[in-house]
């Protein structure tokens, strides 16, 4: 016999699912052109997992490791967040990547794409 609990858990696991799945695609058919920002929002902060820097291009232009678009997509998200603060997660300054992907680069990229200049703290 299965545990009433066990059941009660099952049902909210499959319902938060469900919803999450409802979500998702929600959210991957929609066009992320432009987040309309309304009069009342004054600062707006955005964070995003750039997945060990692969949401850059190297320095000198090479996007060899863009196997998912992964450059343009964030690109994509970046003008259409228009967000006044990124905190960007897994961007690594160290060893062979440093050389690749320097934070000059990095702010060159973001300006390129976003039309601002940014600075790294």
């Amino acid at each position: 016999m299965v545990p009433p609990t066990f059941k009660w858990f099952s049902r909210i696991g499959l319902v938060f699912s469900c919803s999450f799945v409802l979500l998702a695609a929600g959210l991957k058919s929609r066009r992320f052109n432009d987040l309309e920002r309304s009069n009342d929002i004054h600062l707006r902060i955005a964070s995003y997992n750039v997945f060990y820097s692969s949401a850059f291009p190297a320095d000198k232009g090479n996007k060899s490791g863009n196997k998912y678009n992964r450059i343009e997509n964030f690109a994509r998200i970046v003008r259409a967040m228009d967000a006044d603060i990124w905190a960007l997660q897994e961007v690594y300054h160290a060893g062979k990547y440093f050389l690749l992907k320097t934070p000059e680069g990095i702010l060159d990229h973001m300006k390129n794409i976003s039309g601002v200049r940014w600075h790294i703290g």
